[in-house]
C-alpha cells in the first residue's frame, strides 16, 4: 500500500512498550510453551504460557457479570492488549521521519500504537460448530495495516485510527476440518501484528516490505493427528478485502508437522 511503502528512512531507535491487559485462547490449539527466551519463532498466544494471576482475577471478575457468564456458556473468550512507545534516533531525522520503519518511524514521539480487543470463539473440527473471531484494533499501527476497501480512506491522518483487523467465521463439519470465511492475519512470515506475539518492539525491514499483513477469503483447516494439519485455501490478494485492484486470487497452503513431546523442535511450511 502506498502508505505503507512511503515511508523512507534508517537510523538505530529506542522503544517501551507496554502490553497486555487480558489475554485467553486464541483460534488454534493450545500447545505446551517453549522456553520464551530462545531466538525461535515468536509462539502463537494460544501456545504462550497461561495469563497472569491478575489476567486471571480480571477474567474472573467479568465471568461473574451477566455478560460474562453469557460468554462462558457460549464458549466466547475476549481479551485486548495496550501498546505504547518513545522512539528516539540520534541521527536526528529529516521531518522526524526515521528511515525505513514502519510501526516505529516517528522520532521523539510518544504514541498510542494499539489498544485492541477481540471476541473469539474456537470450534470443533471433529463435528458440527461454529465460532469465529471478530478484533478491533485503535491506533497508530493501524494507519498502515488497512485492506483495500476497508478503513483505507484515511490515508496517513489522522495518527490513530480504527482497523477490522479480523473478522471471520468457522465453521467445524467433521473429520478434523474447519472451513473459515473472512478477513485473517496472514499465516505468513515471522513476524505479527500483535506485539505479544514478537520477540521485540521494533520489525524488520522484511516486515515492511516483503509480506502481507491480512487476508480476505476461504481457507479449510485439516487436523490429521496431533503430529500433523494442514491448511489450504484462496485469498483477494495481499491486504485486499473489500475492493481489488486487479482480480486476481492468491492461492495458499501450509503444512505443520509438532514432533512427540520427547522432541521439542517445532516446524512449519507455508506457500
Amino acid at each position: 500500500m502506498a502508505n505503507r511503502k512511503g515511508l523512507v528512512g534508517a537510523a538505530a531507535c529506542a522503544a517501551l512498550a507496554l502490553s497486555g491487559l487480558v489475554r485467553a485462547d486464541e483460534v488454534h490449539s493450545a500447545s505446551v510453551a517453549e522456553p520464551q527466551m530462545k531466538l525461535t519463532r515468536p509462539l502463537a498466544l494460544d501456545e504462550a504460557a497461561p495469563a497472569s494471576s491478575n489476567d486471571t482475577a480480571l477474567v474472573g471478575e467479568m465471568k461473574k457479570t451477566s455478560f460474562g457468564k453469557w460468554l462462558a456458556e457460549n464458549n466466547i473468550t475476549f481479551g485486548g492488549r495496550v501498546e505504547g512507545s518513545l522512539t528516539y534516533s540520534a541521527s536526528a531525522p529529516p521531518a522526524n521521519v526515521i528511515t525505513g520503519r514502519l510501526f516505529d518511524f516517528e522520532n521523539q514521539d510518544i504514541t498510542l500504537n494499539q489498544a485492541a480487543a477481540y471476541f473469539n470463539k474456537k470450534v470443533d473440527g471433529s463435528k458440527f460448530d461454529i465460532g469465529g473471531r471478530m478484533e478491533w484494533i485503535y491506533g497508530a499501527d493501524s494507519r498502515f495495516i488497512h485492506s483495500l476497501g476497508l478503513f483505507d480512506y484515511y490515508g496517513a491522518s489522522p495518527d490513530s485510527q480504527w482497523d477490522l483487523n479480523q473478522l471471520f467465521l468457522d465453521v467445524g463439519v467433521g473429520g478434523g476440518w474447519t472451513v473459515r470465511v473472512g478477513k485473517q492475519v496472514t499465516p505468513i512470515g515471522y513476524e505479527v501484528i500483535d506485539p505479544t506475539g514478537n520477540m521485540l518492539y521494533s520489525h524488520s525491514f522484511m516486515f515492511n516490505w516483503a509480506i502481507p499483513f491480512t487476508h480476505t477469503g476461504v481457507w479449510g483447516y485439516h487436523t490429521v493427528n496431533d503430529n500433523l494439519k494442514y491448511m489450504v485455501g484462496i485469498s483477494r490478494g495481499w491486504d485486499t478485502s473489500l475492493e481489488d485492484n486487479n482480480g486476481t486470487i492468491d492461492y495458499m497452503g501450509s503444512v505443520t508437522i509438532t514432533p512427540d513431546a520427547k522432541n521439542s523442535t517445532r516446524s512449519s511450511r507455508s506457500a
